[in-house]
């Protein structure tokens, strides 16, 4: 086979036909040669065969989507280098593979940020590309507004014309879809900024990062064959494979061995609705305990245990993979007896991020020098709704798998008055301490106010209903918000602010946006590149940091620890924070530089109220990026 090997590898360097076929002898060489023991020659092979499997991915067709989708298929080449490191016990070699296939469609998104993708195209081609999506638009928001005044069928029934209006709306998607899928895959702009190359960073630079926090950082991949944990502090680094014993794989009813991305997925969103997840995000289901206990041991070896739980950590990072993204680590319970502990109640505050690297990129973010008397807060709440129900229990609807919209088969939307309390109280803690506020409430949270208000926003608290789209990487996932004159022929401010918008928005001088508003933190996994969330458009769009939901939330509980959140970020700066731009600024007021402290005392106050004890009230609201 070797020699088979080494003469079709010969062939196609020379030839360069088929980079598809070399990447695949390159894996196959690497492994015997780590089989029989030379495994120096095993690596050299198997580091070609990811570098070819980055120049593919580079020049492979289709928006971050499907370039996301054609990179996955050489995931298990980065994976095998992983769990060889943990053989080795090289963690720097590990973590660079693990980064290397990591978020890559996010680190180019957020590198177009700014970008002009029509640079290059004649007049008579960028005006064709506007009027063909405007015409797109259009017919999209005149097909939502048919559907909202007409009634789905019901116990069975049939109706033609609701089913011609659904199909119609789900054909004009998909034409928007490949439309810009299109715009930007012939762009030459934006293929000169895909991310080429990765595995640059290095654990000497996340450590003196974490030196300065006092964190500890965990770096999860979960693969086919098996996962595996990089623990980093300031002074060490661990690798670490994740196995389940008999006794855990029983309390997870699943097998014992490594756990694999199929086994995670089988834990946590379980065929009969009885995952962990499932249970944790369903106030009506009792708390699976034994089983958070038991993903406490899993995810975390002994040692990770008390280093996590001990006060020389004052911050958890978590870089989760796969399904592990749906998952709060706050919510594992890490002693069971005599009552439940939960992580949040014992250990420092925990924060979230996509990958190692777009953590380190958004820590070394250049500071904003806008003066602070310039800078103020955005606040939505409220919107109205057309056709509106009078439910109100959660501020949350999901799109079908069909495609279609909010009102496409899932009737209007519900009220949202806690909304406008929750924006009235966030408007009001900040004016308090002087900050200027911009409260869009009722018919003034349109898309287009919305846009208006952002230039030299700090913050941004939205709190409306967020729409999960399972199709086309949540592309027409949306934040619902009032509809504007003219909705149905003005897309840009129809009432959905859509993923597609969000990354067309300048909050490159915003430090936090909070998303509250149901699962702005899920939507559709993608192998490699995680989920295709809301939250992440925030990210593109130029937001520091985020706090987003994981799963539907409460609509009292939720304005609750918002509004406690904000009060403890609404402080002046102080002097050596970093935050101000000059001594003569230093007491005026901004936002408090912790913002993940903030966040874990909202959510221990939340979870200290017996009614909202449940971890679905207080375990949604997570936060994405830097503290």
């Amino acid at each position: 086979a070797e020699v088979l090997l080494d003469r079709a590898i010969a062939i196609f360097e020379r030839t360069r036909s088929n980079p598809r076929v070399l990447f695949q002898c390159y894996q196959t060489r690497g492994e015997i040669s780590w089989a029989a023991g030379r495994k120096s020659e095993a690596e050299t092979d198997l580091h070609l065969a990811m570098d070819l499997a980055e120049a593919i991915r580079s020049k492979s067709g289709g928006a971050g989507r499907e370039r996301a989708r054609s990179f996955s298929n050489f995931a298990e080449v980065f994976e095998i280098m992983v769990a060889w490191q943990v053989e080795r016990q090289d963690v720097s070699k590990a973590l660079s593979a693990i980064e290397r296939g990591r978020a890559r469609s996010l680190q180019d998104e957020m590198n177009l940020r700014g970008a002009n993708i029509d640079a290059g195209r004649t007049v008579a081609e960028k005006e064709a590309a506007v009027a063909r999506e405007d015409e797109l638009n259009k017919k999209i928001s005149f097909l939502e507004s048919r559907l909202s005044v007409f009634p789905a069928p019901t116990n069975g029934q049939k109706s033609e014309v609701y089913e011609a209006l659904v199909y119609e709306l789900s054909l004009a998607r998909k034409l928007l879809y490949e439309h810009d899928r299109d715009r930007r895959n012939n762009s030459p702009v934006y293929r000169n900024l895909l991310a080429v190359g990765g595995g640059t960073l290095r654990i000497s630079q996340l450590q003196r990062r974490l030196e300065e926090s006092r964190g500890h950082m965990l770096v999860y991949m979960i693969g086919e064959k098996g996962s595996y944990l990089v623990s980093i502090r300031s002074q060490s680094a661990e690798l670490f494979a994740l196995n389940l014993d008999a006794k855990l794989a029983k309390t997870l009813g699943t097998t014992k061995g490594p756990l694999t991305d199929d086994k995670m997925r089988q834990i946590l969103m379980h065929e009969d609705k009885g995952g962990v997840l499932q249970q944790i995000s369903d106030p009506k289901q009792p708390v699976p305990v034994d089983r958070l206990h038991a993903l406490w041991q899993v995810l975390l070896p002994d040692s990770v245990q008390t280093q996590l739980t001990g006060a020389e950590t004052e911050r958890i990072l978590i870089v989760p993979d796969g399904a592990l993204t749906l998952l709060p680590f706050e919510t594992l319970v890490v002693k069971t007896e005599p009552k439940p502990k939960y992580l949040l109640e014992v250990a420092a505050p925990v924060l979230y991020a996509p990958s190692a690297t777009v953590l380190y990129n958004l820590y070394q973010r250049p500071a904003d020098t806008t003066a602070v008397a310039d800078r103020h807060v955005v606040t939505i709440g409220n919107p109205t709704y057309t056709n509106s129900t009078n439910n109100n229990t959660a501020h949350s609807d999901q799109i079908a798998a069909s495609g279609t919209s909010r009102y496409g088969g899932h009737g209007p939307l519900a009220p949202l008055p806690n909304t406008g309390i929750e924006a009235q109280w966030v408007a009001d803690i900040f004016g308090k301490v002087g900050m200027q506020v911009s409260r869009l409430l009722a018919a003034e949270a349109t898309e287009a106010n919305l846009r208006s208000g952002l230039g030299n926003c700090q913050m941004a608290h939205l709190a409306c209903h967020g729409l999960v789209d399972q199709t086309y990487g949540n592309f027409f996932g949306a934040l619902a918000l009032t509809p504007g004159s003219g909705s149905t022929s003005k897309s840009s401010n129809d009432g959905f602010l859509t993923l597609a918008e969000v990354y067309q928005l300048d909050l490159s001088k915003c430090e936090l946006t909070i998303l509250s508003a149901c699962q702005t933190n899920y939507g559709p996994q993608q192998q490699g590149e995680g989920t295709w969330a809301m939250s992440r458009g925030f990210l593109v769009a130029g937001s520091r940091r985020i706090v987003a939901s994981n799963w539907l939330v409460d609509d009292e509980a939720a304005a609750s620890l918002i509004s406690y959140f904000c009060g403890g970020l609404a402080k002046p700066y102080k002097a050596g924070t970093g935050g101000a731009t000059g001594a003569a600024e230093t007491a005026k007021p901004a936002l408090s530089q912790d913002y993940a402290l903030a966040l874990q005392a909202s959510k221990r106050w939340i979870a200290g109220q017996d009614k909202w004890r449940h971890p679905y009230y207080w375990g949604a609201l997570v936060l994405v990026g830097p503290e």
